[in-house]
């Protein structure tokens, strides 16, 4: 349902036969002899497997420090996402410490992976529920797909469902495009009460659905239109009590801002 994020290290230890082969392959070009006229020209024996020993060192290198993070990912999950946050917060760590390259926070992940006492604990100690990722992502979208609760805590801590990511999405849109079998009826209706009051139900979907969207349990009828809101969208995949339970709500506050 929800799209992790993957680490950097991660991909690395994801793709190693392909980045091994590649290393090992150049290493073994850098240190055959070859004609002259080739891109070595000119390069002695001695500089040549001088080279090959640095791949072949860089390749080590990879395996052992892919090994690394590999046996780390499995400690974490032994131990427990939950106890691994305590950790991190009893040493006075900023509860919204922020991965560089993906810009996820601890709470982002925990909402993400389910983890409904670790978003609690999180939020008591007054981690933010409004930052986003690099793509637009906030804690709330990710807790839409997967926890009724995490989603009650963090709209409690102020959390907003009023904005898009990058590609046009936004909580109501990803509440809709979990796929029937992973959610029941009435925790979905229940979820999508919880977003009545978002400013974006309305908003007609101009963005781009990525293909990593499709096919998690997803088929492209699942997925937002082009010009398409998020109540059209429940009423085409006959969810029509979110619909008229948004619809409802859009109108009321219509009238508000009306008077």
């Amino acid at each position: 349902m929800a799209t992790h994020a993957i680490w950097p290290t991660e991909r690395l230890r994801r793709s190693k036969p392909c980045w091994l082969l590649l290393v090992l392959l150049i290493g073994l070009c850098a240190g055959c002899p070859q004609k002259q006229g080739y891109v070595t020209q000119g390069v002695g024996k001695t500089r040549r497997w001088t080279a090959a020993i640095v791949l072949w060192i860089v390749a080590v290198t990879m395996i052992i420090g892919c090994s690394r993070e590999s046996n780390a990912s499995k400690t974490i999950r032994a131990a427990g996402y939950d106890d691994v946050v305590r950790l991190i917060l009893d040493r006075d760590t900023d509860p919204d410490i922020t991965n560089p390259y993906s810009g996820q926070t601890p709470l982002m992940m925990a909402a993400q992976m389910g983890h409904t006492n670790a978003v609690r604990t999180l939020l008591k100690e007054g981690a933010n529920p409004n930052m986003r990722t690099r793509a637009g992502v906030s804690a709330l979208e990710y807790a839409t797909e997967l926890s009724t609760e995490s989603m009650k805590l963090l709209i409690a801590a102020g959390a907003k469902a009023d904005s898009c990511d990058e590609w046009g999405l936004h909580a109501g849109f990803r509440l809709l495009m979990v796929p029937v079998d992973a959610l029941g009826q009435a925790e979905r209706l229940e979820r999508a009460k919880l977003l009545a009051g978002s400013s974006v139900l309305e908003k007609p979907f101009a963005g781009v659905v990525p293909d990593s969207f499709v096919g998690i349990g997803r088929s492209e009828r699942c997925t937002p239109q082009r010009n398409e809101t998020a109540v059209d969208m429940a009423r085409r995949l006959r969810f029509n009590e979110i619909a008229d339970a948004w619809e409802q709500r859009c109108n009321a506050l219509e009238s508000t801002r009306a008077q």
